[in-house]
């Protein structure tokens, strides 16, 4: 028994990470891009609109994240 690979679920969690501004993650997902037709791409892009959405509402901004300089 192994884990099981998920192509488009990779290309999401890479499509949040570059998102976040980790450079080295938008290398990673343009290399699983490359095997992933229109529609598993539409849909890696659908699941990190979710995972964002997720990740914002459990972790709201607070007054200063707005005022960070990073």
């Amino acid at each position: 028994m192994g884990v099981l690979e998920d192509d488009v679920e990779a290309y999401a969690w890479f499509n949040v990470t570059t998102a976040k501004g980790l450079k080295p993650a938008a290398e990673l997902r343009e290399k699983i891009k490359k095997g992933l037709t229109p529609e598993q791409i539409a849909e890696g892009q659908e699941r990190s609109r979710k995972i964002m959405k997720s990740i914002s509402k459990n972790n709201p901004p607070t007054a200063t994240d707005s005022n960070s300089t990073n």
